[in-house]
């Protein structure tokens, strides 16, 4: 019964490639550094912003980072946990 040569033991399988950060578009940047300083200036960690919007603590980082972009609910909470509010605010005046 023949088997099949061993392969060579080549170093550390590597996970999925990371994925690098993103623009979601000069606005949405600067949303999130604001809200991202705001939490720094605040000594608010990444765990607790992530137990306040309900999601795992490893996607904080992500967020900030831009590499996952949250939705608009999920920003308004991430938002809230930094301490800050968000104004909506209408660009043009709408009729009724």
């Amino acid at each position: 019964m023949a088997t099949k040569p061993l392969r060579s033991y080549t170093g550390p399988r590597r996970g999925p490639k990371q994925r690098k950060p993103r623009s979601l578009g000069p606005t949405a940047d600067t949303l999130i550094e604001r809200c991202r300083a705001a939490r720094l200036e605040a000594e608010i960690s990444q765990g607790e912003v992530a137990r306040a919007i309900g999601v795992d603590r490893s996607q904080v980082p992500k967020i900030e980072s831009r590499v996952h972009e949250p939705g608009l609910s999920k920003f308004l909470r991430y938002a809230t946990a930094c301490g800050m509010t968000v104004l909506v605010v209408p660009t043009e005046e709408v009729e009724g």
